[in-house]
């Protein structure tokens, strides 16, 4: 308020209202009289940023006003223009024909709507392509990164070993592995303080923002409106109302009506993934999915007045189950217990058993498994694709284990069997079906939440037994040490009792 600019007489009644003149007059006598002026005039520093904001906001506001004024006058003439080229057009059967030469190379015209998937990396993208047009995939680098949103600075978290594998002008996501854009990086990893890298542009989150959102706008469409699915599918945004989208209460927020100004977006702990050749990837489905990090981890036990009783110790599962959550650091040096360490050994019978029921719950319900059911699954599961007349074999099979046209739990299992085998006739029988379970049967949406949900068990009660085991050799060493001070100190007590009843007796 009391800045030179905001003083009345040095404004230009040409350019500022009366009553703009007049609330300048008040405020300033306001300030003047209930704080210390003196004070006010000195803090110049900031105020003079905000005079030199509004200054360019009405030079922005002029161009776009002479930029529009420019666009209208193009419209007008490019409206005349084109009705000028119907008058020519009306009257060219009247003009003579004349010869014309025919160019016959073929154009290549641009095609517009192919354009490149998020795997797929065309050449030369401004730090966001590849070398050559190939499909990628994401592979997780067990490390994370701290930046800051329009930095290309990247800090890493974690072991240089895991960080090595990143090179120069390597591919790769962060926060995200399906979602993010392709960052490249301009630099290796260098150690100085911290261990860091660069990318080609400064990093940006928008389009993760903005998945997000969506994800929101759909969850609460479905809740709310579940009898209209036209809701379900989000509105074009414009480019305004995206940003508006992006606000985010955590971030700081300077706001007016016509903008805001976020301050740049902090991100810690973030997983970034590298982007190799899809033929140099020998992951299974389930680890691809575990990697990318879609697989949900649930606090079951949140809240919840839930133990585990080893060893005399009781436990608290609501803490052990936040002691064991995903870690993107290797394994082996994984502090708790990890559910991915437990996956394979959920034990072999149950998950063909959960296989059985789960295709039983398919529609319509029952306890059998029908010849339309087992077609299903030997299509997703692409049962025998290694086979030319996969088709019959598949039914021949269905044929010779069913009893009526129907599968029970016993007979699943020796289907299963002659299937693995066929499928895998180099390996022994029991490995065949290792090997095609593991590879396809895994890949069903209940037995795989079956499969997560049972090694997220296992890995909390191994974590509950060693945190019991820890506790009662900390008591028992305690008890020892405790122990050892007593029989001192009352050995010391013996030692001066004699040694005074001694100077007594005298």
């Amino acid at each position: 308020v009391m800045h030179e600019r905001m003083d009345p007489q040095a404004m230009n009644p040409a350019e500022v209202s009366a009553q703009m003149m007049y609330l300048s007059t008040w405020l300033r006598g306001l300030v003047s009289r209930e704080a210390n002026v003196d004070y006010a005039r000195n803090l110049t520093v900031d105020v003079g940023k905000i005079f030199a904001d509004l200054d360019a906001r009405a030079n922005r506001a002029k161009v776009s006003k002479s930029s529009k004024l420019s666009n209208e006058m193009m419209l007008s003439r490019a409206t005349k223009a084109t009705t000028e080229d119907d008058v020519h057009k009306e009257n060219e059967h009247l003009k003579p024909r004349t010869n014309q030469s025919v160019q016959t190379d073929a154009i290549q015209l641009p095609v517009l709507d192919e354009l490149p998937s998020p795997q797929k990396l065309p050449k030369g993208n401004n730090g966001q392509g590849a070398s050559e047009t190939q499909q990628l995939v994401p592979f997780p680098i067990s490390v994370t990164v701290n930046l800051t949103e329009g930095s290309p600075l990247v800090l890493v978290n974690g072991c240089i070993e895991a960080a090595s594998l990143l090179k120069k002008s390597d591919i790769v996501r962060i926060y995200d592995a399906r979602e993010s854009l392709n960052w490249e990086l301009a630099s290796d990893p260098k150690l100085d303080d911290v261990l860091s890298f660069e990318l080609v542009s400064g990093y940006d989150h928008s389009k993760i923002k903005a998945q997000e959102a969506k994800s929101r706008y759909d969850a609460l469409n479905r809740l709310c409106y579940p009898y209209k699915k036209e809701l379900i599918v989000t509105p074009v945004k414009s480019t305004a109302e995206h940003l508006r989208a992006f606000e985010d209460p955590s971030r700081h927020v300077a706001s007016d009506m016509d903008e805001s100004h976020h301050s740049p977006l902090h991100l810690r702990g973030a997983r970034i993934w590298k982007l190799i050749p899809k033929e140099n990837d020998t992951r299974t489905q389930w680890r691809v999915d575990y990697d990318d990090g879609i697989i949900p981890w649930d606090n079951c036990y949140a809240g919840l007045n839930a133990f585990e009783e080893h060893f005399r110790v009781r436990v608290s599962l609501d803490m052990i189950e936040k002691q064991c959550i995903d870690s993107p650091y290797p394994l082996e040096r994984a502090v708790h217990q990890q559910r991915i360490q437990f996956f394979e050994k959920v034990p072999f019978l149950e998950v063909i058993d959960e296989a059985f029921h789960a295709v039983c719950r398919w529609h319509p319900k029952g306890t059998l498994i029908d010849n339309v059911k087992w077609a299903k699954l030997c299509r997703q599961m692409r049962f025998l694709s290694n086979m030319k007349n996969s088709k019959h074999e598949i039914d021949m099979a269905f044929v010779r284990h069913s009893d009526a046209r129907k599968l029970d739990l016993v007979r699943f299992h020796s289907i299963l069997d002659d299937i693995a085998s066929m499928q895998h006739p180099e390996l022994t029988k029991e490995n065949a079906l290792i090997k095609t379970v593991w590879s396809s049967i895994v890949t069903l949406t209940d037995v795989n939440a079956m499969m997560w949900k049972e090694a997220k068990a296992m890995a909390l009660r191994h974590e509950s037994v060693r945190v019991c085991a820890e506790t009662r050799i900390a008591a028992f060493v305690r008890k020892e040490i405790q122990e050892s001070k007593y029989k001192e100190m009352k050995s010391a007590a013996l030692i001066i009792q004699k040694q005074m009843r001694q100077v007594f007796a005298r």
